[in-house]
């Protein structure tokens, strides 16, 4: 038990980006701790839960938690998706959206995401006094730096920089709109004007150019906003066949299903956009900030996904096209390559092209400093680390011929395909090292050719000449790249 971490006694987590937090049925308590599991702060619930969470997810504002829906006899028939926020000290209850099963559809969820997204007050806002300051009581139309996933009738939540997860709803660090129309790619219409005092100076919501002091980086004030629930459900309708379930986040209406086998027997689930970042500097001191949506043609267009694991694999279901359009080997197997880690929830750490999934897990698997694999039990509950960010996973060496005669003419060539974490080739000028196990007078010999660098198929070429005894010679290919 080595590597554990946040020791968490229930099989639920989420974090705020500093800390971590998990729902006990037990306790009756929304729980925060730290990363090393030091306990940091416990909200009481204000409404009684009876079954244990399944996943909890945050979506800047709010905590959403999935639970089994019973009868009186204690049988599963259907599911509650629940919405809280931390106000005054306490967990308090917002909504609920119960799925009891009925004529149409029969309701087990194993997993959910929240389709939630985050951008930035943006720049050229000024009511008067100030680049970069809304206006109290001024301004309807203001400035983001996305307004790719908004839609008229969307609530928008707009956060003072830096408000912990416990200081936001309910106190003047918040202001909910909403709103009225698109103006713009970067404008929005809101259909009353901005009220709360943040900085309780006369001016409101403030950009990245509002900074108090030239030398001193400021990021702009933040701006969340929720649009569905996508839960991972083992029945189409009454069909015992999984489906992907939308669901509208403000009302728990249904809006859609797509079904498929691949959407049962699911691990985890949650939310991923992959978000363009901006940076503010001063003093030596860098603050960089999530700000739109990137939009890669290649990928089907904006980068918004519900991610879920099943088996090995992390599969990517891209909410702009309701088409599966990538997967990522997941290390969740054991030493002896078949069994895998049982995983119960997941969800995702840091910013822009620097997020890394964090699954929740009862033990992992790692190589220790002699280089073996072992698999390490937990007696609580932990996340274990996936990084999203292409990186080298993968070498497969071939030779051609694969048999070499005794002698100094003959020659094999040597490839190494090399693959990143989604079965894709590795970029072009990626340095691959060559070695081989055989050494002494008149061993074989391998050298790299090209430098060792991939081409544009993600192969790096060597040549091998044989040695002056007829053997085995085993060759590594080693690399070692992440992108970036």
């Amino acid at each position: 038990m080595v590597r554990e971490n946040v020791r968490l006694n229930k099989t639920n987590f989420t974090t705020d980006g500093v800390f971590f937090y998990f729902m006990s049925e037990t306790q009756q308590a929304l729980i925060c701790k730290s990363d090393d599991g030091t306990v940091a702060f416990s909200f009481a619930l204000d409404t009684t839960i009876s079954y244990q969470i399944k996943e909890m997810h945050y979506d800047g504002i709010f905590f959403w938690t999935l639970e089994d829906h019973k009868t009186g006899g204690g049988v599963v028939d259907g599911f509650v998706i629940r919405k809280w926020a931390i106000e005054n000290g306490i967990c308090k209850h917002i909504t609920s959206h119960s799925f009891v099963d009925d004529v149409s559809h029969t309701y087990r969820a194993t997993a959910f995401a929240v389709e939630h997204y985050e951008s930035s007050v943006g720049l050229g806002n000024n009511p008067g006094s100030g680049i970069g300051y809304t206006g109290v009581d001024v301004l309807d139309e203001i400035f983001l730096y996305d307004t790719s996933r908004i839609n008229v009738g969307d609530i928008l939540y707009f956060v003072k920089r830096w408000t912990p997860a416990h200081k936001r709803y309910g106190t003047t660090n918040i202001e909910q709109l909403y709103v009225n129309s698109i103006i713009s790619s970067t404008k929005v219409e809101f259909s009353t004007a901005t009220q709360e005092d943040p900085y309780a100076d006369g001016f409101g919501w403030r950009g990245k150019d509002a900074s108090s002091s030239p030398t001193e980086p400021l990021p702009p004030d933040e701006v969340y906003w929720t649009k569905y629930l996508w839960v991972l459900n083992e029945y189409t309708g009454k069909t015992a066949t999984p489906a992907l379930y939308k669901i509208n986040a403000y009302n728990g209406s249904n809006i859609a299903q797509y079904s498929g086998t691949q959407y049962g027997s699911v691990g985890g689930s949650v939310f991923y956009v992959k978000y363009n970042t901006d940076t503010n500097s001063g003093n030596d001191l860098s603050l960089t900030f999530n700000t739109s949506i990137d939009n890669d043609a290649t990928r089907g267009g904006r980068q918004a996904y519900v991610l879920y694991i099943k088996s090995s694999s992390g599969i990517f279901f891209n909410v702009t096209t309701t088409e599966t359009d990538r997967s990522l080997l997941v290390d969740n197997v054991k030493v002896d390559t078949i069994t895998l880690w049982t995983l119960y929830d997941m969800t995702l750490f840091g910013i822009g092209d620097d997020v890394i999934l964090l699954r929740l897990q009862n033990g992992t698997t790692y190589k220790n400093l002699a280089g073996a694999y072992v698999d390490d039990s937990w007696s609580t509950y932990n996340y274990d680390r996936t990084l999203l960010k292409r990186h080298a996973k993968s070498v497969a060496v071939t030779a051609e011929p694969s048999i070499v005669p005794i002698n100094i003419t003959d020659a094999a060539t040597i490839t190494a395909h090399v693959k990143d974490q989604y079965n894709e080739a590795v970029p072009a000028n990626v340095q691959v090292y060559f070695t081989d196990d055989d050494s002494g007078a008149s061993s074989a010999e391998v050298t790299a050719l090209n430098t060792g660098l991939t081409d544009a198929f993600g192969r790096a070429f060597a040549s091998f000449k044989s040695g002056a005894l007829e053997k085995d010679v085993k060759i590594t290919a080693t690399v070692t790249w992440v992108e970036g």
